[in-house]
């Protein structure tokens, strides 16, 4: 409601809404996981998603680690203040797939996230994951694995839909009913 974040390859800032200038940062992305340690905390890759949940008032923060092990690197914020606390998560890619391109989208029952699978090398795409988080937990810091498939080497591109609460998702003013389709 009163800021922005915004987040550029491998650094981020946060935006005051009505003045435009900057209550944090920039700084690097990975110093978002540097309390959880591990890959995460130790590298930082770039291509970056920043998403504000306005049903829950609460911004997710995500970046994949470009080094293998490849992992996923999930912040959801503990409030509406992009500079404050954050859940923090660590998840390993299936198959330990090159995760190119990921894209993070809210829906009330999860958060949901596609990246392209590609090879150690990078030069060898193998298909779009279609991957959930349970945002319930994540909103709480409870334990959330991550759920995901590999739908084979047909599927590309595959962006996961943003519902935002508001008019501003898909002319939609009211969530979907329970069980409703991602």
């Amino acid at each position: 409601a009163t800021q922005f974040v915004q987040w550029v390859n491998a650094s981020f800032a946060v935006f005051s809404k009505a003045t435009g200038n900057p209550v944090y940062g920039p700084a690097a992305g990975n110093t978002l996981w540097t309390s959880l340690g591990g890959p995460c905390a130790s590298n930082n890759s770039g291509d970056p998603v920043a998403q504000y949940d306005k049903a829950a008032n609460r911004w997710v923060l995500m970046q994949p680690v470009f080094k293998s092990p490849y992992y996923l690197c999930v912040a959801v914020s503990t409030t509406s203040d992009a500079t404050g606390t954050y859940n923090l998560y660590s998840f390993p890619v299936p198959g330990n797939y090159f995760p190119d391109y990921p894209k993070l989208g809210v829906w009330p029952d999860g958060y949901y996230v596609s990246y392209n699978q590609f090879n150690s090398g990078g030069n060898l795409f193998y298909g779009a994951a279609p991957c959930a988080f349970d945002r319930a937990n994540n909103l709480q810091g409870k334990t959330a694995p991550m759920q995901g498939f590999q739908p084979g080497f047909g599927a590309a591109r595959l962006l996961p839909f943003y519902f935002g609460g508001d008019s501003g998702a898909a002319g939609t003013t009211s969530e979907p009913p329970g069980g409703a389709p991602q």
